[in-house]
């Protein structure tokens, strides 16, 4: 028998890519290979399902903190967020999500495609860029 990583009923959050998202295992299987694939049910939009390796899925209690480490309620308000915003993309309206972090206090925001273009033109940058400390 073989011992997947991720089981059938988890939910777990799908990474990579030009896009994330929350789902369901639905089921494992080894690919002709013998690698391990999961058959993925997205939260949103509901139904929705895709086949992925164990390199694009990562149980939901492993965000990587960027500046500090996050209470496992902090991550399910970003995963929360996140979920949104893989539907708003879903549905052509993309938009941004911001979340503020000082020790144990946290504020999560979600804006919409237009309000995060205003940030990022006042910003003054047209390409991304990856914060990891207060000086950057």
């Amino acid at each position: 028998m073989t011992d997947f990583k991720f089981k059938v009923d988890e939910h777990v959050r799908k990474v990579g890519g030009s896009y994330q998202a929350t789902g369901t295992i639905k089921s494992a299987f080894l690919a002709d290979d013998g690698t391990a694939r999961y058959v993925f049910r997205f939260d949103n939009p509901p139904g929705l399902l895709h086949i992925f390796n164990e390199g694009n899925l990562e149980k939901i209690n492993k965000i990587d903190p960027v500046i500090v480490g996050l209470t496992e309620d902090q991550q399910l308000q970003i995963l929360g967020i996140m979920g949104e915003l893989g539907r708003m993309a879903s549905e052509g309206t993309p938009g941004m999500a911001i979340a503020q972090v000082f020790d144990d206090h946290m504020r999560v925001e979600l804006l919409s495609n237009e309000q995060g273009m205003k940030i990022k033109a006042a910003l003054g940058r047209s390409g991304s860029r990856t914060i990891t400390s207060a000086w950057d």
